[in-house]
Order: structure tokens, then C-alpha cells, then sequence
């Protein structure tokens, strides 16, 4: 019997015992983050630096 992610086209990648859907987001390009998401990444700028830090070293933040 197949789940309904499989009837609509969708597969598994199996990892040790388990089977992981294979989900990708599709890359947008430029996108704007909204008022809450300048609100965290000001938070995380000033209280957690080392976390802000390590997420634009992976290209997580948008223009600083």
C-alpha cells in the first residue's frame, strides 16, 4: 500500500532503518525576510553573536 506522498510522485531515501522523504525547496534567489525575521537576526546579532556569526559564515543571513 502506498502512502499518499508516494501516489503523488514522491520517493524515500532509506538512512540506517529509516526512510527519509526526499524533500527539496526550490532556490528563489533574493527573497525579503519579513519584520520577525529582522527582528531575530538583530537578536541574534547583539546577544547571540557567535550563532549570528556562524550562520552568515553559511550564507544564512541576508544583507548584513
Amino acid at each position: 500500500m502506498k502512502s499518499i506522498f508516494e501516489e503523488m510522485g514522491g520517493t524515500y531515501r532509506q538512512v540506517g532503518d529509516y526512510f527519509i522523504p526526499n524533500i527539496t525547496l526550490p532556490d528563489d534567489g533574493e527573497y525579503q525576510i519579513g519584520k520577525y525575521g529582522r527582528m531575530h537576526r538583530n537578536y541574534l546579532k547583539e546577544y547571540r553573536k557567535i550563532l549570528y556569526n556562524n550562520m552568515c559564515w553559511r550564507e544564512r543571513c541576508s544583507s548584513i
